[in-house]
């Protein structure tokens, strides 16, 4: 009944914001001019958090005079609900165009037209980190999240990318190899690198040269194969933090290959987390250095991009009579 009371003091107008409050949620009715991002930014401390009212309400947009509910903690680590559980599409690009002939290109139209897919049906773009602090249970990210990465380094991410990327107000992984990075006018320069780690953007390693760790070269001794391998992916480490001037802790298998002994290898580098491209959603237990990515290549159109950002696992988790399912 406090509420309903409360709710009643908004003016005819819509001017005045009435507030109930309590330790674990904010109770209001909206005023002109409130939006989602400002109530995120009043109440939660800040604007990037509208998602948990977006969600909690199962509202994109509010009027002045709508009954809002804000939970102060909002706890969904693991992304687990009744019906099932949450899944992060990792998206990978590798190269784009204003025309493309190459599968590994994306012309700047498509791409548009699938950033304004996710920004027009609920997705959050979110960090590589956020995903990775999501899966060790540290962080509730929303129910409809995807990170984009792009591999190898190619100039044209920060020609045509970035800014249809920035146009919606996304960011990007970039994993880059080194010894690519300044190498011509296709790539990208460290100068970039820099700007675009300052604009938002993620700089990791996608290795040296981009060989194939899973794959011994003729005439290769096992020691002289390890040897390499850990060259790879400790010199491509160490080059882009000592460019970058930030810990590197991600890394995307060459060609998405990977296997035991590289597994092992990556973590004894210092890599927190690695990643293939076998084209699945990742849930939260996910083995941490073999999570999934999905390529979208020249090919893929908007239906079947809807369907690489499947972003939840249908399954009844509620507990039977015997408190198991």
């Amino acid at each position: 009944m406090l509420v309903l009371v409360f709710a009643g003091c908004v003016t005819p107008d819509g001017s005045t914001r009435s507030v109930v409050r309590s330790n674990k949620f904010v109770i209001l009715t909206a005023a002109k001019g409130d939006t989602i991002s400002s109530l995120a930014k009043d109440y939660l401390g800040d604007e990037r958090a509208g998602w948990i009212i977006r969600e909690y309400n199962k509202k994109n947009a509010i009027n002045p005079g709508d009954e809002i509910v804000i939970p102060l903690r909002y706890d969904r680590r693991g992304g687990l609900y009744p019906d099932g559980y949450q899944t992060v599409p990792i998206l990978v690009y590798h190269r784009f165009g204003e025309v493309c002939r190459d599968s590994l290109c994306v012309a700047a139209h498509v791409l548009d037209e699938q950033m304004r897919f996710l920004s027009d049906n609920g997705y959050s773009v979110i960090t590589l980190r956020d995903f990775y602090d999501f899966c060790r249970l540290e962080k509730t990210i929303p129910r409809k999240s995807v990170v984009l990465t792009v591999d190898d380094g190619y100039r044209s991410f920060y020609d045509i990318a970035w800014p249809i990327l920035r146009k919606y107000g996304y960011t990007a992984t970039l994993f880059v190899y080194t010894d690519f990075v300044g190498s011509g006018k296709r790539a990208l320069s460290w100068d970039e690198l820099r700007e675009l780690k300052e604009s938002g953007c993620d700089i990791e390693s996608h290795s040296k040269s981009h060989g194939d760790l899973t794959a011994k070269g003729a005439g290769m001794t096992s020691e002289q194969y390890i040897e390499w391998m850990t060259e790879e992916l400790t010199a491509s480490k160490k080059i882009i933090e000592g460019h970058m001037n930030h810990e590197t802790v991600f890394l995307a298998y060459p060609f998405g290959r990977t296997n035991s002994s590289v597994i092992k290898a990556a973590e004894n580098a210092g890599y927190l987390a690695a990643f293939t491209v076998q084209g699945k959603s990742n849930p939260f237990f996910e083995p941490r250095y073999s999570f999934s990515r999905t390529q979208v290549f020249n090919s893929t159109d908007l239906a079947e991009f809807k369907r690489r950002v499947t972003a939840f696992h249908q399954q009844d988790l509620r507990c039977n009579d015997s408190g198991m399912r």
